[in-house]
């Protein structure tokens, strides 16, 4: 995670689905990636500790499941300057 700019979140069982894979993507600087449809209510329960810290819309990249074949090409399109503003939060 450390050497990487972006991590795949995937859902999870555990504690509210996303938090703990969020969180340890966070701590090494690497921007949180989450495939839709997303589970909101998962979400909000994972996050309510940290919005007023971090904003996870912000900071992270919602990519829709029907676009995983052109997610290379996507990833690679976010300039230089959203990555930075997303990774320093």
């Amino acid at each position: 995670m450390a050497n990487s700019t972006f991590c795949y979140i995937p859902f999870g069982w555990f504690k509210g689905g996303y938090g703990g894979r969020y969180v340890s993507s966070v701590i090494f600087g690497c921007i949180p990636v989450f495939f839709q449809p997303l589970r909101p209510v998962k979400i909000a329960y994972a996050f309510e500790e940290l919005t007023d810290e971090l904003d996870w819309r912000k900071a992270s990249l919602v990519v829709h499941k029907r676009d995983l074949p052109h997610l290379h090409t996507m990833l690679a399109a976010v300039p230089r300057e959203r990555i930075h503003a997303m990774q320093v939060g």
